[in-house]
């Protein structure tokens, strides 16, 4: 397997005559400023005076289908791109890379699996409602799962099939320009230019999406309820019972997840869950470092961190005995049955009743 990382996309930016920001951007995402004098797609520059010394802090968000690699230049090898603007400080010069995000996603339902590879996806187990039998896409780049119903994104908007009993696949003509999707048992979710849509069912409330949110960038959808990442951090609505949308305080919360009844987050302090938890689900592992993705399962819970993936919780059908993995980069728990993405493609392990983690040949041997 080929270590090369192909970089497509990049933005470039540059202080010119000592007060001048100038941003360059081919694409793939876009960059802003803390003063909010900067918005670029393209090329924009903004004008600072000479005696100023100011402080910008420069952000990164990637378009869909794009993830932010990271910065280079004058802010290569930080998370946090801070740049003093005017003469006393001098020029500066940045980099802002974006590439296409992985070619390969995973995304797990209660008993069934689906994998997008190169514009293609693939599903494979539990098939009662047609949940695996993927309709003709345009070009998808994002995939979610629910109990017995699919959802993409790709050039059409937002494409649901799967089980229709309440409506959960009938997708709202007022979408423009989604850019997240998720799903809960029988509810799915989607933020757009909007803001956050639901649809589905709703005798909790968890498709009333609360009109405070500012700005979302993230949604997850459990059993019967819904949660947002925005500007004020993490927000949940819909059945309350054990907690499950009764949100913890949070340092800078980064991700979300959702489980069947129960949430949890990534934040500065690392992962924090909350809910239901009778079977251990929320009880978080002291022994993680440095963890960078989350996924709430039915009754489990798995992150991934320095050490690879740990998952937590139920264990009845062997879901959280995570296999030798070579260096993982994705995780994504289902109902009893858990998947990962490393070097050697995809790896599942668990409840295996439906073939649920029996990866096809196409799917497990593909290349990051």
């Amino acid at each position: 397997m080929s270590n090369m990382k192909f970089i497509c996309v990049f933005g470039f930016i540059s202080v010119l005559s000592g007060c001048n920001l100038t941003v360059e951007n081919a694409g793939g995402g876009i960059v802003t400023s803390s003063d909010e004098r900067i918005e670029c797609g393209e090329t924009c520059s903004a004008s600072y005076s000479n005696t100023s010394n100011e402080p910008v802090t420069l952000t990164a968000m990637p378009d869909a289908g794009y993830e932010f690699t990271g910065w280079e230049g004058r802010c290569a090898g930080i998370e946090e791109c801070v740049v003093s603007i005017g003469a006393v400080s001098g020029d500066k010069s940045v980099i802002a890379v974006f590439s296409p995000a992985s070619s390969l996603k995973i995304s797990l339902g209660r008993s069934y699996t689906c994998a997008l590879v190169d514009s293609q996806v693939t599903c494979w187990g539990y098939n009662r409602q047609g949940q695996a039998d993927v309709p003709e896409l345009g070009d998808p780049v994002a995939i979610s799962l629910g109990d017995d119903h699919t959802c993409v994104i790709d050039d059409n908007g937002v494409t649901c099939w799967g089980l229709n009993n309440y409506g959960q696949t009938d997708v709202p003509d007022s979408l423009v320009n989604p850019s997240a999707i998720g799903l809960g048992d029988d509810h799915s979710c989607a933020i757009d230019d909007h803001g956050v849509i639901c649809w589905g069912y709703n005798i909790n409330g968890e498709i009333e999406v609360p009109d405070n949110l500012v700005n979302p960038i993230a949604i997850a959808a459990g059993r019967f309820h819904t949660c947002a990442l925005d500007d004020n951090g993490v927000t949940c609505w819909g059945y309350n019972f054990a907690g499950r949308t009764d949100v913890p305080d949070l340092v800078n919360p980064v991700a979300i997840s959702a489980g069947g009844s129960h949430t949890c987050a990534l934040d500065d302090n690392g992962v924090t869950c909350w809910g239901y938890n009778v079977n251990g689900q929320t009880d978080v592992p002291e022994s993680l470092v440095n963890p960078v993705a989350i996924s709430g399962g039915w009754i489990h819970s798995c992150a991934l961190d320095d050490n690879g993936v740990t998952c937590w919780g139920s264990n009845n059908n062997g879901n959280v005995d995570t296999p030798d993995l070579a260096n993982p980069v994705a995780i994504d728990a289902g109902g009893s049955h858990t998947c990962a993405l490393d070097d050697n493609g995809v790896t599942c392990w668990g409840l295996n009743n439906y073939g649920q983690a029996d990866v096809p040949d196409t799917v497990a041997s593909v290349s990051l």
